[in-house]
């Protein structure tokens, strides 16, 4: 992925971003809206749990597409697991494929 200040991908990558952090607002919201509720959150805890991990997933995200998505800043992802995957799929591009 080319980096966010080169050529007018900026706009989009910032667009795209924003798009992200909106529904990890509003994913966040609903969770806090249902977690309110004893029963629901009792009944619910893991699903709850998930979706504050979708969450940080778009959080993450959003953040990469706004910084440029290179080696460097992938190994500085602090979800381990994601981390695991976008590094592995840097490393089964082909040399001097756009990364």
């Amino acid at each position: 992925m080319t980096g966010p200040a080169e050529g007018g991908g900026a706009i989009v990558y910032g667009a795209l971003a924003d798009e992200l952090l909106l529904a990890s607002q509003r994913l966040g919201e609903l969770a806090y809206d249902l977690g309110s509720d004893s029963e629901t959150l009792r009944r619910h805890m893991t699903s709850l749990q998930s979706v504050d991990q979708v969450t940080q997933h778009l959080l993450v995200v959003a953040d990469l597409l706004r910084t440029g998505a290179d080696r460097d800043s992938i190994a500085k992802v602090p979800l381990a697991d994601m981390a695991d995957r976008l590094q592995k799929a840097l490393s089964d591009r082909p040399v001097g494929a756009p990364s």
